[in-house]
């Protein structure tokens, strides 16, 4: 039975354009090995498939791509005709870093702009005296905005910041 694609938002047709990490060929959504294909087919449309997830190998050392398959029932769903079967694929691309903007930061945490970018700067791992030099302040400076930064975000640490802003708060817009 084919897979035909309805939907797909840009990151997806960019990835299928490739045709390196996710392959459609004659309406059958799949990856470049054979295994993954047949797997991928088993969550969104097999008989026993309820759904899933799975990982996507990639080329050249990349980390593999992570899909969550969810399968539509019938009943649920008046859009897709009724003799086929739906679902419903999310990709991840771990790959992609994902970094706030310094609006949406500002907006959401009630930061100042100038704690809004040391926060983004401090997103990308490297220490308060990184992200001092980058902003071209002092390194007291970014002490004062990083307690500052903490206070209002209810966090105690660096780590504790990254994970909020990279893994925790996917709503805010992505950089890509």
């Amino acid at each position: 039975m084919a897979c035909s694609i309805l939907s797909s938002n840009g990151k997806a047709e960019q990835l299928l354009s490739d045709g390196q990490d996710l392959t459609l060929s004659r309406d059958i959504l799949g990856s470049r090995n054979p295994v993954e294909t047949t797997r991928l087919r088993s969550l969104a449309i097999g008989e026993a498939g309820a759904g899933g997830s799975m990982e996507i190998s990639r080329g050249s050392g990349r980390t593999p791509l992570q899909l969550l398959v969810v399968r539509l029932r019938q009943k649920e769903s008046s859009f897709f005709p009724s003799e086929c079967p739906a679902a419903l694929v999310f990709v991840t691309d771990p790959d992609c870093e994902v970094r706030p903007r310094v609006p949406q930061i500002r907006q959401r945490y009630g930061l100042t702009a100038a704690e809004a970018a040391f926060a983004v700067e401090i997103i990308k791992g490297e220490g308060i005296q990184s992200a001092s030099d980058r902003l071209a302040i002092s390194k007291s400076t970014g002490r004062t905005h990083l307690a500052s930064i903490f206070a209002k975000t209810g966090t105690h640490r660096q780590a504790e910041l990254v994970r909020l802003m990279r893994q925790g708060d996917r709503g805010l817009q992505a950089v890509q």
